[in-house]
């Protein structure tokens, strides 16, 4: 016969916090970073994580609005590695980029298995990056997108939407009823900084 093996004796109870999160679909890159010698945060990013936390920690909906390069996806990751860090209990949290995850909700029609959009809709944290004005998008797809997240929000799921947009592109996306939504017990949180990307 072969042994069972206990929640606490799976390879995924083995792995590290930012294992399971690779493994849920976080960036990697990312992820790995988190654990750089010498790694820190900037103040600006601190802040921003600071007060996403509170609000991640009762369920609300957080948005974080930034340039290109700021650190939006490593504050993403560090989300979801920190909700297997603290052995949240539930559901597992995923990580989207949001135009993959509605070209992936399209291409599941009619397929038996989950598709993409329910299992952002019931994952225990949401982190969905990169948020953008629809570019070859229909207005039913993002109808989708915000009856996702409609959901979450009345099942009190944490979720960190990470985007580019100011306030006018945000509007034209998610509409007034999410945003509305996202100020009932949630925020919209400005990420100071200028781009990172090619600094050592």
């Amino acid at each position: 016969m072969t042994p069972t093996l206990s929640p606490n004796h799976t390879p995924e109870a083995r792995a590290t916090p930012i294992e399971r999160a690779i493994a849920h679909e976080f960036p990697f890159k990312h992820c790995n970073r988190l654990a750089e010698p010498g790694f820190k945060w900037n103040r600006h990013q601190a802040q921003v994580i600071r007060q996403a936390q509170v609000i991640i920690d009762h369920g609300g909906m957080v948005v974080v609005q930034g340039v290109f390069g700021n650190g939006k996806t490593q504050i993403g990751a560090r989300f979801g590695c920190q909700w297997f860090k603290e052995l949240r209990r539930g559901p597992s949290p995923r990580y989207f980029v949001s135009i993959e995850l509605l070209d992936a909700h399209r291409d599941s029609y009619g397929e038996k298995h989950e598709s993409p959009m329910v299992q952002a809709e019931s994952c225990g944290l949401l982190v969905l990056d990169d948020l953008r004005v629809p570019t070859g998008k229909t207005d039913h797809d993002y109808e989708q997108l915000n009856k996702m997240l409609d959901i979450r929000y009345r099942s009190e799921r944490p979720t960190l939407i990470l985007t580019n947009l100011g306030d006018a592109g945000l509007n034209s996306v998610l509409g007034e009823k999410t945003i509305d939504r996202i100020s009932d017990g949630g925020a919209l949180i400005e990420l100071q900084g200028k781009s990172m990307r090619g600094v050592a």
